[in-house]
């Protein structure tokens, strides 16, 4: 069965846009209004996007992938879309994220040697993706909602000012708690750190440079998004190009159907 990468993919790998929030003007710097802000930021919008993913051995070894995606809003809800390209055993694999109100996202998996739809099942949501450093779970949409969340203090990420925000996952999931690092200048994410029970030191660190993030419609696009397994020495780097913030999309698009018929994504240049 296929793993999980876009944190993005995650960051998760799907949602890779953050953008500035009207709600950033009324003063309110609780946690959880905090982390509803920066969750606005990144997932309030549709977008298409390439993603170039290059995965780091411990000893320095590159493999890579090649995921094209699109993301749409349907009835307040997110669902997303992606299909590699790249390499050649890959090529038409397709991945369909469907969010749920009341329980966790349907994901669905296209395999073209086998010419058929799977689900994945919610034991197999904490598995990697295709050998990356992401997993199933950091491709779900998720909510404010979804964390209890505490105030860990102020902190500074490549000389910027930044809120954490500690979220203990109220659903299943693969990780205890998990850190926010959220720009105080835009609500942007530019920080992600997860942790097991027990430990006071992260597994996983997932960086979303500043130096690479893009204003694209008022929004802030990051360009370069690194994943890096503490525990297993690798890292994973999502390169992002070929970005359009909230283009024409069909509903249609997103369904079982259209993942079988390999109907191609609609890319945008901006």
């Amino acid at each position: 069965m296929l793993p999980r990468v876009a944190a993005a993919l995650a960051f998760g790998l799907p949602m890779l846009v953050a953008g500035v929030s009207p709600a950033q003007a009324d003063g309110d710097d609780s946690p959880a209004s905090l982390l509803a802000r920066a969750f606005e930021n990144r997932y309030e919008l549709d977008v298409t996007q390439r993603l170039h993913l290059v995965l780091r051995s411990p000893s320095g070894e590159e493999r890579s992938r090649v995921l094209e995606m699109a993301s749409k809003r349907v009835d307040g809800r997110v669902q997303s879309l992606g299909r590699f390209t790249h390499p050649e055993w890959l090529r038409g694999t397709a991945l369909l994220r469907v969010e749920n109100a009341d329980r966790s996202d349907d994901l669905f998996v296209y395999l073209p040697s086998e010419e058929r739809v799977r689900r994945v099942t919610s034991a197999q949501r904490a598995d990697a993706f295709l050998g990356t450093d992401l997993s199933w779970e950091d491709l779900e949409h998720r909510r404010p909602g979804d964390y209890r969340v505490r105030d860990a203090g102020r902190a500074r990420v490549e000389g910027e000012d930044v809120f954490i925000i500690a979220a203990t996952p109220r659903y299943r999931s693969g990780y205890h708690e998990v850190h926010f690092a959220i720009a105080a200048s835009d609500f942007a994410i530019l920080e992600v750190r997860y942790y097991k029970r027990g430990s006071s030191e992260p597994f996983k660190i997932l960086r979303a440079p500043r130096a690479a993030m893009r204003t694209i419609g008022g929004h802030v696009v990051p360009t370069r998004i690194y994943v890096t397994n503490r525990t297993r020495h690798t890292e994973t780097e999502v390169r992002i190009d070929q970005i359009a913030v909230n283009p024409p999309l069909d509903d249609t698009l997103f369904s079982a159907s259209a993942l079988a018929a390999r109907r191609p994504i609609p890319l945008g240049r901006r």
